[in-house]
């Protein structure tokens, strides 16, 4: 810490001590054979979901830290021997001493910060290790490495003990990739108190254990309370004996008293010592008194060694964290952001150490916190109609709805949290400058996708463009023979597209007729028949087929992917040979996509279409009813029928029972080549006009693949044009569905927050099937394990294992041979997360980046072989490393250096002081 900062903080501390000249005593260690039960007081603070969030940032300075202080206070002088202290969170105390007024906050006066100071002083206010409870999957290691090094410099700028236990409540559980971070940054020990709905993880309950990651040796104490924050008996927030924290042989035991959402400390004594009445009633003869997460936690880190705590090693997971894909946008600024701040903190030449790169990261790490805006039934409440008719009209007249224009109101705000952290930063500055050039890479990439498909022969760059044919289609259910043969027809096309009932003659297959018109012109507009003997699923047409200078690939017209996909390596004799194939067949079987009895391989191409195979790189939509949240009520719900109406649609089927599942339409392919920009492939796909008139689907996507001549990475854009909004539950996916017997077995490894996670280790009630990744992805091996392929989501990092779903599936492992699935949008959940896209202008079109590599692996020596795991990790090659240190927000190994800031304790008025290291 520089000189100026430690006499600022020494400073502040004198001027603290001059008003508080001393703290109560904290209790002594019990007598023999005495339990001692340490009381937590708090409350769970949602920002958001009871109101605004910069609400609910005043409601906790101005209201639940007055009234802690006060109960403190009264505790102190007549309560006893008993005490109250009052466990808060460092992000808000951060923004207290350090206030950001551009949030709309009201930012205390200096006798205001002084009041808070000396409270925490004398031990009334504390807090925890985490700034929040977020959802974890959503940091990278940077951004959680800032995340508890924030909690320090509060811990530093106060005078108070370093804080080593994190809690989290509402959210069941986290990935394991936190294990070595955490571990690194000093913390000791985990407390969870899951969502009363939400199925509890299956690790040990209500007991400490011990939870390690077995790839870095790092671990840490867990504790994990099923069913709520914590107890709630004879209408008390207590925990009685069985709710409290206890290991058998351990004389200390934990228990909470856990305020409701944004509800603050108790009213009042009263409610206090009825509180302690309570616990005492539980534990007859134990010493009860208000404690911390700390000084309980010491006595068990002694005692640990002797009680044989139990071991977990497995995935947990985030089983709310499909919710984060509601408001795409937001996450596609956030990705671009920390992308920035990565690359900045490895620059020596950036800028990484000022006051406004501190509160720019300060800022950023809110996106990660688990509120996305306010509680849906308590501001918008409204399940009588979810037709896209009803919601036109209620958004038209958005002044005239209240509380729908709340509702958006309050999405926005969580949004611009990335806006405003950016604007921390002056003009120029490397991350602001390269978060802008993202921004307008964006929009020049949806500009591309709009102007292709407004005229095919304008190519992206401005380079010579070719339209390439496509085989020609059966014809319209309308050409078809005959009402019977119209009708088999019509039920057949649907199997093909992939839709499921309830889509009659009126429907997309007919409405779509016109604009599902496949543009079979090649660059001269001749003409293309036959060329279609491969039937759906195959593909015999040569202009489908590409090759650069670093991929081959083919493109399956039925199904709208990739049919074959290699990347090329150099052969020896100045030639290219192929590497594995990832997206072609290696073994015989029915391939994924729908009813196998009617085919979805290649064969006869004669006869109505069938049911297209699931491909790699294959665009899907699905709108769902109210059948498709039975998983939800018969797997996931530990309290049903509670809160029905958070983790459903209430009363859906009133309004519709559509439920499809599509791949568009392919109406263009048009081809790109030069020697300076290498291959571009451009795809023009519509949707069914039923899905975009009565449910959300997009008037028509782009996906283009680029394969630059000065990089071996495969570049895939993926641009929506025109999305409807809609309230029914729907979810866009960019499947990445590997051949069969093309992946080697077991080899799957999901990337999170610097770890490599098995997607086939996680506990029971974990989260199996959604996953975030960070920038690395997601990889695969090859069947001889000797290629490895890397799959980069940018923007939309929430992946579907298995079939794409975007429900929590709390026991059941994915089929890995099923590949994985970019969730790009859903809106299934309701609760606090946006319920419909766009909702504003910047969403209704948008586009989602990814990157596909591979690269050859190093065998590894015979001796080696027979000791190493399974899936070990050899060193990245150095375009791989290159692109993980241009892209990846994963930390250099090692515990990273402490951050800080000073915070203007005592102050006549507010001051910004403070660096952060990298």
């Amino acid at each position: 810490m520089p000189a100026v900062a430690t006499a600022l903080l020494a400073a502040a501390l004198a001027a603290l001590a001059a008003v508080a000249p001393g703290a109560a005593a904290i209790g002594s260690a019990p007598a023999a054979n005495q339990t001692a039960v340490h009381l937590i007081f708090s409350s769970h603070l949602d920002l958001g979901f009871t109101d605004m969030d910069n609400a609910v940032i005043d409601l906790h300075f101005y209201t639940h830290w007055p009234r802690a202080i006060q109960l403190a206070r009264w505790f102190d002088r007549h309560g006893g021997g008993d005490r109250f202290r009052y466990l808060t969170h460092s992000w808000l105390l951060s923004l207290y001493f350090d206030c950001p007024a551009s949030l709309g906050i009201t930012c205390p006066a200096a006798d205001e910060r002084a009041e808070v100071a000396d409270a925490v002083r004398r031990g009334w206010i504390t807090w925890h290790a985490a700034p929040f409870n977020p959802n974890y999957e959503m940091f990278d290691s940077d951004t959680l490495g800032f995340a508890l090094n924030l909690t320090r410099d509060v811990d530093a700028a106060l005078g108070a003990r370093p804080k080593t236990v994190v809690s989290l409540r509402d959210v069941p559980g986290l990935t394991r990739g936190v294990v070595p971070v955490m571990a690194a940054h000093g913390v000791r020990a985990l407390t969870v108190g899951v969502n009363g709905f939400s199925a509890p993880p299956g690790v040990p309950k209500r007991t400490p254990f011990i939870w390690r990651d077995e790839e870095s040796g790092a671990q840490i104490l867990a504790m994990w309370h099923e069913g709520g924050y914590g107890g709630w008996h004879n209408n008390t927030h207590a925990d009685d004996r069985r709710d409290c924290i206890k290991a058998p042989g351990f004389g200390h035991a934990l228990c909470v008293s856990w305020n409701d959402d944004n509800a603050g400390p108790p009213a009042s004594p009263a409610e206090v010592q009825k509180i302690y009445a309570a616990v005492r009633a539980s534990w007859p003869g134990a010493r009860v008194f208000a404690s911390t997460l700390e000084d309980y936690v010491d006595a068990l880190a002694e005692a640990a060694p002797g009680l044989d705590l139990p071991v977990v090693t497995e995935e947990i997971g985030d089983t709310w964290v499909y919710g984060s894909a509601c408001d795409p946008l937001r996450i596609a600024q956030y990705r671009a952001a920390l992308r920035a701040r990565a690359r900045c903190v490895r620059d020596p030449d950036c800028d990484s150490e000022s006051p406004a790169f501190y509160r720019f990261s300060r800022l950023i790490i809110k996106v990660a916190e688990h509120t996305w805006g306010l509680a849906f039934l308590q501001t918008i409440g409204d399940v009588a109609n979810y037709t896209n008719a009803y919601l036109r009209q209620r958004l038209e007249d958005l002044e005239g709805e209240a509380g729908y224009a709340r509702a958006v109101e309050s999405w926005q705000r969580q949004r611009d949290y990335v806006k405003w952290a950016v604007e921390e930063l002056p003009p120029g500055h490397p991350v602001r400058a390269e978060y802008e050039s993202d921004a307008r890479q964006r929009l020049s990439a949806l500009a591309d996708a709009a102007l292709t498909a407004a005229n095919p022969a304008a190519a992206p760059g401005g380079h010579e463009a070719a339209r390439l044919p496509l085989p020609p289609r059966p014809a319209e259910p309308e050409a078809a023979a005959g009402p019977g043969a119209g009708a088999g027809w019509l039920a057949a096309a649907a199997r093909w597209l992939g839709l499921a009932a309830g889509l009659g003659r009126d429907g997309p297959i007919a409405r779509a007729a016109v604009s599902r018109r496949l543009r079979a012109a090649g660059p001269e507009g001749v003409g293309v028949g036959g060329g279609s003997a491969g039937g759906p699923g195959g593909n015999d047409n040569p202009h489908l087929v590409f090759k650069s200078a670093h991929w081959e690939f083919e493109l399956d017209p039925w199904a709208g992917g990739l049919s074959r996909l290699a990347r090329l390596y150099p052969d020896g004799s100045g030639g290219l040979r192929p590497g594995n194939d990832w997206a072609a067949d290696a073994q015989s079987g029915p391939q994924d996509g729908g009813d196998s009895s009617s085919g979805g391989g290649g064969g006869g191409g004669s006869g109505p279409p069938r049911v297209p195979p699931a491909r790699f790189l294959q665009l899907q939509y699905n709108v769902y009813n109210e059948t498709d949240f039975d998983p939800i009520w018969d797997n996931y719900a530990f309290i049903h029928p509670v809160w029905t109406g958070d983790f459903g649609k209430l009363n859906l089927s009133a309004s519709s029972t559509l439920q499809a599942q599509a791949v568009p339409f392919l109406v263009d392919v048009i081809r790109v080549q030069s020697n300076s920009s290498g291959l571009v492939v451009q795809l023009q796909y519509e949707f069914p006009h039923r899905l975009v008139s009565e449910a959300g689907a997009p008037a028509g996507a782009t996906l283009t693949l680029r394969s630059p001549s000065d990089s071996p990475a495969l570049r895939i854009d993926l641009a929506w044009r025109n999305k409807t909004a809609t309230r029914l539950p729907e979810a866009s996916w960019l499947r990445f569905t590997p051949g069969r017997g093309a992946v080697g077995e077991g080899s799957w490894r999901m990337h999170k927050i610097g770890s490599a996670v098995d997607p086939s280790h996680i506990v029971l009630n974990g989260s199996h099937s959604i996953h975030c990744v960070s920038e690395e992805g997601v990889t695969a091996d090859s069947p001889d394990g000797g290629e490895r392929l890397r799959i980069r989501p940018h923007d939309a990092p929430l992946l579907a294992l298995g079939e794409p779903r975007p429900f929590p599936n709390p026991n059941e492992g994915p089929d890995m041979e099923r590949g994985v699935s970019a969730c790009l949008h859903n809106n299934v959940w309701g609760t606090n997360y946006a319920e419909w896209v766009p909702y504003s202008q910047e969403d209704a079109s948008l586009v989602f980046r990814f990157t596909i590599e591979a690269e050859e692996l190093p065998a590894p020596a015979p001796s080696a072989a027979e000791a190493a795991p399974a899936h070990s990790q050899p060193a990245p090659a150095a375009d791989e490393a290159a692109a993980a240190e241009e892209l990846d927000g994963a930390a250099p190994a090692g515990a990273a250096p402490a951050f800080r800031v000073e915070l203007p304790l005592a102050a006549p008025a507010p001051q910004v002081g403070g660096a952060s290291a990298r």
